[in-house]
Order: C-alpha cells, then structure tokens, then sequence
C-alpha cells in the first residue's frame, strides 16, 4: 500500500487567493440557482393547492 505525499494523514494545503475566489464565486451562483428553484417549487404548490380547492368545489357542488 502506498502512501500520499503527506504522510497519509490527508492534509491539504489551504487552496489559494485565487482558488478561494473562484469557489465563493461559483457558490454564490449555485446559492442563486438553488433560490430560484425553491421560488419555482413555491409557486407551483401554491397553484396546486389552488386547482385542489377548486377541483373539490366542483366536486361538492355535484
């Protein structure tokens, strides 16, 4: 079995100014992403509660 270059203890080096940018940036956009999502599933439970309570009124009135 071989070991790492660290000892096996799997360190790593803290990433870099640069990396560090490039990894808040893209979490950043994955955050807005994910918010647009949720807003999507926000609206389409409350247009699915709205045909539910409309369906039922029909229903009722049968």
């Amino acid at each position: 079995m071989r070991r790492s270059h660290s000892g096996g203890y799997g360190y790593e080096p803290l990433p870099s100014t640069s990396t560090h940018n490039v990894v808040e940036d893209e979490n950043e956009r994955m955050t807005e992403e994910l918010q647009d999502k949720i807003h999507a599933l926000k609206s389409l439970s409350i247009d699915i509660g709205t045909e539910v309570k409309y369906q039922d009124k029909v229903l009722r009135g049968m």
